[in-house]
């Protein structure tokens, strides 16, 4: 079950920070998600 664990979160921090989707401009989640933010503190 551990290995699982930390299969799971070790797919999820690639996932986050090196997928570029199409959906988000070519930005990983993580850059799409800062990209919403300082938006939303910008206005």
């Amino acid at each position: 079950m551990e290995e699982l664990r930390r299969a799971l979160l070790e797919w999820a921090l690639r996932y986050n920070e090196h997928w570029l989707l199409e959906r988000h401009n070519f930005l990983s989640p993580n850059q799409a998600r800062r990209k919403l933010m300082q938006s939303k503190q910008a206005a």
